[in-house]
């Protein structure tokens, strides 16, 4: 499942270096590390440092955007369920307008209630 997650988003990425880091970097934040930095997640992953890591945070090029649209179609595609709901909290399926932009485009509760039960098209969670 991660490889296809990553091969989701390998194209992404205009050279082979930092595709690796960003894989890395994903192994290391879906981990049970305790605490998530670059020195955990490099340590995690084999790296002697974090160097590789936070250059890709910080120098590398690549469409940050065009990833994080890809994740989210991956989870989408993959924990949504067939009637608009969603098995992972946080998130909504495409009948609600996912977007991981924002608190109320990620469906969590605002002011009490979901997006979707605010007003957002498609299902809530029912919570």
């Amino acid at each position: 499942m991660f490889d296809e997650m990553a091969g989701q988003i390998a194209g992404r990425f205009g050279r082979v270096e930092p595709r690796r880091r960003a894989e890395k970097l994903l192994l290391g934040l879906v981990s049970q590390l305790p605490r998530k930095n670059c020195w955990t997640i490099a340590e995690h992953v084999g790296d002697a440092t974090p160097d590789g890591l936070q250059h890709l945070l910080a120098r590398a090029v690549w469409d940050a955007d065009a990833v994080r649209e890809d994740l989210r179609d991956y989870v989408c595609d993959h924990l949504g369920l067939a009637t608009g709901e969603n098995i992972v909290p946080g998130f909504r399926s495409r009948a609600c307008g996912v977007s991981l932009t924002g608190a109320k485009d990620l469906g969590w509760r605002v002011g009490g209630r979901s997006c979707c039960a605010a007003g957002c098209p498609g299902r809530g969670f029912g919570w």
